[in-house]
C-alpha cells in the first residue's frame, strides 16, 4: 500500500472559536516504487494514466506539480524532475516525489463536523458547523483523510474519520474543490 508520507501547509489560517486549522495548497510527499502512471512536462503533472499508481494516490493533472524529489527541491521549469525520478528509480528501487497541490487540509478537533456526504463527496453542510466554518462546501470532495486515500464510498471515509478521531483526538482531511458544485448530477434525493 502506498501511503502520503508527509504534508507541507502554506497559508495557515485558525478558526478559534472551534480550533480548527485550515491550510491551503497542501504539499505532499508520495513514496513510488514503481512506475508513477503520469506524464510530467517541467514540474507540472501534464496527465496521470487511469489506473496507474499515480490515479490511485489521487495525483491530479493540469493543478498538481512536482516540488521535490527525495527532499530535493525541482526548479519551476526544465525537465530536471523526471531525470530525478527515474535516476532514484534505478538507484534506489523507489522514489519520494513531494507536490504542491490545490488540495485544501483541514484539521478538526474532536466534535461533530458537520457536513453529509455521500461517496467522498460532501454533499452537504450544517449551517454554523466546523465544516462549513472552514470553508467546506457542497460538491468538495474529500480526497485523503490522515495519510490514507479516501474511497468513494461514505461508509469507508466515515469509519477512517472516526478511527483517527479517536486515535488522535483530532482529524485531518484533504478536500478538492469541483470547480461547478451546480454540475453534480448525483445529489441525493430529499425526504418527501
Amino acid at each position: 500500500m502506498v501511503l502520503v508520507e508527509e504534508v507541507k501547509i502554506e497559508n495557515d489560517r485558525n478558526l478559534d472559536d472551534q480550533k480548527v486549522q485550515i491550510h491551503r495548497s497542501a504539499q505532499l510527499t508520495i513514496k513510488f516504487t514503481g512506475p508513477l502512471g503520469m506524464s510530467i512536462k517541467g514540474n507540472k503533472i501534464s496527465s496521470v494514466s487511469r489506473g496507474g499508481l499515480a490515479d490511485k494516490m489521487g495525483v491530479k493533472a493540469r493543478t498538481w506539480h512536482v516540488a521535490a524529489v527525495n527532499g530535493e527541491k525541482v526548479p519551476p521549469n526544465g525537465d530536471i524532475a523526471c531525470k530525478m525520478i527515474r535516476s532514484s528509480l534505478s538507484l534506489r528501487g523507489e522514489v519520494d516525489v513531494s507536490f504542491s497541490t490545490s488540495l485544501m487540509m483541514v484539521i478538526f478537533p474532536q466534535g461533530a463536523l458537520g457536513m453529509t456526504l455521500k461517496g467522498n463527496r460532501v454533499v452537504d453542510t450544517a449551517q454554523g458547523g466546523m465544516a462549513s466554518k472552514a470553508g467546506v462546501k457542497p460538491g468538495c470532495r474529500i480526497t485523503y483523510v490522515g495519510h490514507e486515500k479516501a474511497p468513494d464510498n461514505d461508509d469507508v471515509v466515515i469509519a477512517k474519520i472516526l478511527e483517527q478521531k479517536q486515535r488522535t483526538g483530532q482529524v485531518t482531511i484533504f478536500y478538492e474543490r469541483h470547480r461547478s458544485p451546480t454540475a453534480l448530477t448525483e445529489w441525493p434525493s430529499l425526504p418527501g
